[in-house]
């Protein structure tokens, strides 16, 4: 009895290292995945910025200036 106790033990450990190696797995793609997004959202960020920007170039460009005598 001893020895299928300690066979259960063995397959309960395995299968606590064969999920545990599992979600190292998926931690390391969640991880790439967090970093993907983060460069997104910079150059999204960025791409925002400049579209204002030429925003409020544009409108500056076509507001009358007003001339002094």
């Amino acid at each position: 009895m001893g020895l299928e106790r300690l066979h259960g033990q063995k397959a309960l450990l395995d299968q606590a290292v064969t999920q545990t190696s599992t979600l190292e797995f998926q931690t390391k793609q969640a991880e790439t995945v967090i970093a993907a997004l983060r460069q997104e959202r910079e150059i999204t960020d960025t791409v925002r910025s400049a579209v204002t920007q030429l925003r409020e170039e544009r409108r500056s460009e076509e507001r009358p200036t007003k001339k002094t005598a």
